[in-house]
């Protein structure tokens, strides 16, 4: 089985992108009818390993994504005991995630849910001029580093961003639900508010 990388994988968004329609696990088509208002079950662009024998291992994205200023429609993205769910799931020191929304859908939150946010769920990297609207629907208790738009933030830098979304979750932290930066100013003209 060879695996994904996505080493030096820069994309530039010529058009807006929905991902309305089927839901999407590996080769599973499966149609979620009106809960999902028929949108994608997204796989996060990166992940860690949740094999124990490969604990801190990753696959991380590392390119630039510059949605040059548009949307992304109805994203849903499910979240039950793993690590690091987003857009993104988890993004390294020398990728770029820049002028992309994320207009509409839903982040729904299971059991142990760890570094989960709607754009990025880890970050290393640089994200800038970012907003998401993604609803966060709270299914039952959560875990840790639960954000608006990022999960976990380790030394990277946000700014310029906002998440604008409806959420449910009672241990939502706002925009970043939890940020390890040694720079007190990796975090710079972001906010969040929730409806």
């Amino acid at each position: 089985e060879t695996a994904i990388t996505y080493a030096n994988s820069h994309v530039k968004l010529a058009a807006p992108i929905s991902l309305a329609g089927l839901s999407y696990r590996g080769d599973n088509a499966v149609d979620m009818g009106s809960n999902y208002e028929n949108g994608l079950i997204w796989e996060p662009v990166g992940k860690w390993s949740v094999d124990p024998d490969h604990w801190g291992e990753g696959v991380s994205y590392d390119g630039t994504f510059d949605g040059c200023g548009r949307m992304i429609t109805n994203l849903h993205l499910v979240h039950n005991a793993t690590y690091s769910t987003g857009f993104f799931g988890l993004v390294s020191d020398s990728a770029v995630v820049k002028r992309v929304g994320l207009a509409s859908g839903a982040t729904s939150l299971g059991s142990n849910s760890d570094a989960v946010g709607s754009l990025i769920g880890w970050n290393y990297g640089t994200v800038e001029n970012c907003y998401s609207l993604v609803s966060m629907v709270d299914a039952t208790s959560v875990g840790e580093f639960v954000g608006g738009l990022l999960g976990h933030n380790e030394d990277g830098v946000l700014k310029n961003s906002y998440f604008a979304g409806a959420s449910s979750v009672t241990d939502l932290d706002g925009i970043v639900g939890l940020d390890e930066s040694s720079s007190g100013d990796a975090i710079s003209n972001c906010f969040a508010t929730c409806a």
